[in-house]
């Protein structure tokens, strides 16, 4: 049997989370908190600006500025910001088709008894099965599991077809995810380039601290220069992290240009029914559709309609179940109450479609309900045995009875005749 297959549908977002938050949900928390970083804040910068009075002003700016820039780095720490990706995983549904295997289904029907009997009611379900439009319009929309049952009180799976997917959905979906990551690319690139002026900006700066800055403006001239490097600096950091953010699949040497991006991975990613990436992926082997005639074969002697319900109900229950499609002909129910199931199929809120098999009508026939004889009988003495006959549909019409025997053991061919009588077929019903 063929496994459902699970297909990952690429519908996910991605968001940063503070999983602090959900340890701090008192609004106090955080008015604690704004209190201490404001606490610490001031501090620091206190006592900086305290030991650097004899440090030029831009210089001691620029110290302030650097652990100001890690205590933020710490509280960003203490936050727990986190990165996230959400993803939907999307389960076909699946329909359920119950087949009834007993020998009634094997009976065939006509409109009138002198009109020709047509293909039996077995061979009408495997037909549409088989020629007709039944399968492929449910594999169109769901998973579809066929099962055959009889006297058995699980029904026996026949066959498991998986859905029919569109062949473009899997191109789109790779062409979609290729097209965000290309823009994604896009912008990290300009944040790149900005991250790569500012670079240049700090760079140039530091060279006039070094250079030019004592000829022109003196030692203060100096220290602002610093200050200047040192901003465009973070700011250069800053910027190209958030590039590296917004393209996380692309390596640092492509957002610089130095090394040409690999958009495939993404396409080849969307692949989630095998797990494997680019060009490796196999293609999965065509399903093959079972031989209904050989799998559905009319024997059971009873049909357990609500037994086979009842185990269909109790597997699919909280699952991704569209239906359950029954062909039978109502005849010769035994175990579990069909009425019963119905009712634990309506609580789990499972639709029930059934398809009724055969006439509307009784099928004529005629039977030898009890046969009477003595216990005991001695040889050479006489004895009588009564037979009782009903018949349906066949109501006042002449029947031949013919009587055998035959030893214990014996087998068929050492039956011997005895007697032959004719008689008239009773009322429907009546022995």
């Amino acid at each position: 049997m063929n496994s459902i297959t699970l297909l990952a549908q690429q519908a996910g977002s991605t968001y940063y989370d503070i999983a602090r938050v959900h340890s701090m949900p008192e609004g106090w928390h955080w008015l604690l908190l704004l209190l201490v970083c404001a606490a610490v804040l001031a501090y620091v910068i206190y006592m900086y600006m305290r030991d650097s009075v004899e440090l030029s002003r831009g210089l001691a700016i620029g110290l302030v500025l650097l652990r100001v820039v890690g205590f933020v780095g710490i509280l960003i720490w203490f936050l727990d910001v986190e990165k996230k990706t959400e993803s939907k995983l999307v389960k076909h549904s699946r329909a359920v088709v119950l087949v009834d295997t007993s020998q009634s289904m094997g009976l065939r029907d006509s409109s009138s008894s002198s009109a020709p009997a047509g293909p039996s009611r077995i061979e009408l379900i495997v037909d549409e099965l088989s020629k007709g439009s039944l399968v492929e319009d449910l594999r169109a929309k769901h998973d579809v599991v066929f099962y055959g049952f009889d006297q058995t009180a699980k029904p026996v799976e026949v066959a498991t077809l998986t859905k029919k997917s569109d062949e473009t959905d899997g191109e789109s979906a790779a062409a979609k995810a290729s097209e965000e990551q290309q823009a994604a690319f896009a912008t990290s690139r300009v944040l790149a380039a900005i991250a790569g002026v500012l670079l240049l900006i700090s760079i140039t700066a530091g060279l006039a601290h070094l250079f030019v800055g004592n000829l022109f403006r003196g030692f203060e001239g100096q220290s602002y220069a610093v200050l200047f490097g040192l901003v465009m600096l973070l700011g250069a950091v800053v910027v190209f992290a958030v590039a590296n953010l917004r393209s996380p699949e692309t390596s640092a040497l492509a957002l610089v240009g130095l090394a040409e991006p690999d958009f495939s991975a993404a396409a080849s990613g969307q692949d989630s029914t095998t797990g494997v990436d680019g060009d490796d992926a196999e293609q999965p082997e065509p399903e093959l559709i079972p031989n209904w005639s050989d799998e559905l074969l009319a024997r059971g002697t009873e049909t357990r309609l609500g037994d086979a319900l009842r185990y269909v109900v109790n597997k699919e229950r909280g699952g991704p179940i569209a239906g359950v499609v029954v062909f039978t002909d109502g005849r010769s129910n035994e175990g579990a109450d069909a009425a019963s199931a119905i009712a634990a199929a309506q609580e789990a809120q499972i639709p029930i479609y059934p398809v009724g098999m055969g006439s509307d009508k009784r099928p004529a026939n005629a039977r030898i309900v009890d046969l009477e004889a003595p216990r005991r009988v001695y040889p050479g003495d006489d004895f009588s045995l009564s037979g009782y006959v009903q018949s349906y549909g066949l109501g006042g019409r002449a029947a031949k009875l013919e009587l055998y025997s035959s030893e214990d053991g014996a087998d068929n061919s050492a039956e011997a005749f005895e007697e032959e009588r004719r008689i008239t077929l009773p009322k429907d019903g009546e022995l």
